[in-house]
């Protein structure tokens, strides 16, 4: 019976990686690249350039909250979201 449920996961298996693979190559060839915060965070690392040098800053900028990012995008809503 095992025998079994492992052969008929293969094929599966095959396809997900399939799908992945394609998946890949489609968002690589055509795929809108990413901003500086795709995901919407609201700490200091997501505001600027990910790509930058390390070390790039001359001073570290201030950090007057524990969502810097929010506080400058959105400084007319200062409650903000709720954590």
């Amino acid at each position: 019976m095992l025998n079994l449920v492992t052969t008929l996961g293969v094929p599966l298996q095959a396809l997900a990686v399939l799908i992945f693979i394609v998946n890949v190559v489609y968002s690589l060839r055509r795929g809108a690249p990413a901003g500086d915060n795709p995901v919407g965070g609201l700490d200091a690392r997501m505001g600027h350039d990910l790509s930058a040098a390390r070390d790039n800053f001359a001073a570290l900028p201030p950090i007057t909250s524990r969502r810097p990012l929010w506080d400058v995008q959105h400084s007319d809503d200062p409650d903000g979201p709720h954590e």
